[in-house]
C-alpha cells in the first residue's frame, strides 16, 4: 500500500479512559496519564497490525502523477470519504481536481478511486509527489463504530502495555504481542498487511 500520512487524528480514542480503567483494575486517577498514553500506544499498534484506521482520521498521501486508467486503492481501510485530489499544474500552481472527474469505491477494503468515464486526467508538474489525495478513513466517528474484537484487543494491549512498562526488564524474555491480540487483529487484517 502507499505510504501515508495522518494529519488529524482521531478526535477520541475508540475506548475511553473509564473502560481500559475498568480493564485494568485501576479505581485511582492519579495514573489516567498514563492509562490514556496505554490506550494510544494500544490503538497506533493495532492499526499498524491490520492496517485498518480504527475510528475517523484524516489522512493524505501524495503520488509523483495521476494513475492512468488503474484504480488507486488507499490505504488505512475502510475509506469513509475523498476529501479532496490536489496536484501542481504544468506551471507548479496548486489545483484541485474537480470531483467529478474521478470515482470513490467505499465499499472495498482498501478503498479505490479511478478515473470517472469519459475524463482524463490533467498534465501534473514533472515533479516528485506533484498528486496529494486527502481522505477520511475509519469505521466511524464513534467507539462503537468499532468492531468488538479489536476494541477487545486494545484492552489486552493496554494490560499487557500496563504490566510490561520496560522494554525488557532484567532477567526476562521480551514479551511479545499477547497470541490472544493477534487472533482478534487477524479476523480484521488487511491481507498484504503485515
Amino acid at each position: 500500500m502507499l505510504p501515508r500520512k495522518v494529519i488529524a487524528g482521531p478526535a477520541q480514542e475508540p475506548l475511553t479512559l473509564e473502560e481500559a480503567k475498568r480493564f485494568l483494575r485501576i479505581t485511582s486517577d492519579a495514573e489516567d496519564d498514563v492509562v490514556l498514553a496505554l490506550v494510544a500506544a494500544a490503538r497506533k499498534r493495532i492499526e499498524r497490525g491490520t492496517e485498518l484506521a480504527l475510528i475517523t482520521q484524516t489522512v493524505e498521501v501524495k503520488l509523483d502523477g495521476f494513475w492512468g486508467s488503474c484504480a488507486i486503492e488507499l490505504p488505512m481501510p475502510p475509506l469513509q470519504e475523498v476529501v479532496s485530489i490536489q496536484y501542481l499544474d504544468a506551471a507548479g500552481a496548486l489545483q484541485t481536481l474537480p470531483a467529478d472527474t474521478y470515482k470513490v469505491s467505499t465499499h472495498r477494503r482498501p478503498g479505490r478511486v479511478w478515473l470517472a468515464s469519459g475524463k482524463s486526467w490533467p498534465t501534473t508538474k514533472d515533479e516528485r509527489e506533484a498528486v496529494t489525495v486527502t481522505f477520511n478513513a475509519g469505521f466511524g466517528d464513534d467507539p462503537t463504530d468499532v468492531p468488538p474484537n479489536l476494541i477487545h484487543a486494545m484492552r489486552m494491549l493496554c494490560a499487557h502495555y500496563d504490566r510490561h512498562r520496560e522494554a525488557v526488564m532484567a532477567g526476562e524474555a521480551p514479551q511479545l504481542v499477547p497470541e490472544g491480540v493477534e487472533a482478534l487483529m487477524a479476523g480484521e487484517r488487511i491481507p498484504e498487511a503485515a
